[in-house]
């Protein structure tokens, strides 16, 4: 991948090649409903404020403004500035109109928040994708048509999860309505209460007595906190409680935390998709950005993000730590 790439004209009539806007398109869909759920999570927006399938509506909406914004020029506006204008506005407009009475402020952050990212992350994202993507449509229709199913189905699954993720209101929305394991399983909620129990000085963090549901045969505790989700067993190394304890343990609420981990774990493989195809490089590099819809459909990545596993997170980092020592960046390899 060339990071340095400069836009050539496009047959489309647009300011930008067909195939920049759509894989940009593409990518901004797929990550609009989620940047959406982390949003909501930090400026304390919930179901009594928006309808949560109207929010991530509103942020694929904000996702194609963005879009319009950077595919055209009006007057002394450059591209670099008016998807971000584009987008928040429309997510401010779509907030005075979909949320509740006096609920209208918070959803306007919320949305308008996430026009606005959408809006900056655009422009860059068409100058560092690779000029080898510039007429692909034409030289290599199926790779294309492929990609192009891929994400739509991509989007599609996560838009839906996305519901789920924000108002556990909707398991019909959620992977699989039908398992109720799936459905229902949480491993947040063993992190959270693991920190909880670290905070109040809790001496062994695995007795049973934390944990009654470990004796054979004993159904986890539903308890209020986390309903309608039972609690899950901790085991994990007591260091690992100090990433659910400083990212979640500010918010009121289990489901703004569920939530916000739903974001950050999405978030980190987005941005190991993106550096590991931004450090092969080249034609390999290319079809490693084509293959990405792929894995944001894969059903381990998709069931992951819905329980609340952290090893997708373990699985990025790691791949960021391993760019970052072929790159020779070692202290940000050893940090991660």
């Amino acid at each position: 991948m060339d990071p340095n790439s400069t836009p050539i004209p496009s047959p489309t009539g647009l300011d930008l090649p067909l195939e920049r806007l759509a894989f940009s398109a593409s990518l901004l869909g797929i990550l609009g409903p989620i940047l959406v759920q982390g949003a909501a999570a930090l400026l304390g927006v919930g179901a009594q404020d928006i309808d949560p399938i109207a929010m991530v509506t509103a942020s694929l909406l904000t996702a194609l403004a963005a879009v319009g914004g950077a595919g055209i020029r009006v007057g002394p506006l450059s591209s670099r500035w008016l998807p971000a204008v584009l987008a928040a506005a429309a997510g401010a407009g779509m907030a005075l109109v979909l949320a509740e009475k006096g609920s209208f402020a918070p959803v306007i952050g919320c949305l308008g928040a996430v026009g606005l990212l959408q809006g900056l992350l655009m422009p860059r994202l068409l100058q560092s994708l690779p000029g080898r993507l510039d007429g692909i449509g034409r030289r290599e229709p199926l790779w294309t048509g492929g990609t192009v199913l891929l994400a739509f189905v991509a989007l599609f699954l996560h838009a839906r999860l996305s519901v789920y993720m924000g108002d556990p209101g909707h398991p019909e929305l959620s992977l699989m309505p039908n398992d109720a394991f799936i459905t229902t399983h949480s491993c947040l909620s063993a992190y959270v209460e693991g920190a909880r129990l670290a905070e109040e000085g809790a001496e062994n963090l695995y007795h049973v007595e934390h944990w009654p549901h470990l004796a054979e045969g004993a159904e986890p505790p539903l308890e209020a906190r986390y309903q309608p989700f039972p609690l899950d067993t901790y085991a994990y190394p007591p260091p690992f409680l100090l990433l659910p304890q400083f990212l979640l343990g500010w918010l009121p609420t289990f489901y703004a935390q569920r939530a916000l981990w739903y974001a950050f774990n999405a978030l980190a493989v987005a941005g190991a998709l993106w550096t590991v195809a931004w450090w092969v490089g080249g034609r390999a590099g290319t079809r490693t950005l084509l293959l990405a819809p792929a894995i944001w459909l894969s059903a381990p990545l998709l069931v992951t993000l819905q329980i609340g596993n952290v090893h997708a997170v373990i699985v990025s980092l790691t791949l960021v730590a391993l760019v970052a020592f072929e790159t020779r960046r070692t202290a940000l390899g050893g940090a991660l």
